[in-house]
């Protein structure tokens, strides 16, 4: 599959500023789209993780970090949340793919 086609793949879990950025540095990119690409069909379904689950995606904006553990194959994520005003505390939680990337500040860490 060629990079164009595995941007398109992975265009979903990417927020659209990044997405833009990638699209008109293509070929600086290349290798992290392979990567990212490889990763995302790797995410286990929700449920289906191992007792210690791993770290598929990082999400990040400011002070809070989210890990991404698992995926439904559509819009819903679980894994972790670490909020920047308590940054010892972390929640395990279900997030809305379409939520996070709502934030015009996230970014996921390539």
């Amino acid at each position: 599959m060629n990079t164009e086609n595995k941007l398109k793949e992975i265009a979903k879990f990417l927020p659209p500023l990044q997405i833009e950025h990638i699209k008109k540095q293509i070929k600086f990119y290349t290798e992290e789209i392979s990567r990212l690409y490889s990763i995302v069909q790797s995410i286990p379904k929700i449920g289906k993780s191992k007792k210690k689950p791993k770290v598929y995606l990082h999400y990040f904006t400011g002070k809070n970090d989210y890990y991404i553990y698992e995926f439904d194959g559509d819009n819903t994520l679980f894994g972790k949340a670490r909020l920047g005003g308590f940054p010892d505390e972390t929640h395990c939680r279900k997030f809305s793919l379409s939520n996070l990337k709502s934030n015009q500040f996230i970014e996921l860490r390539l």
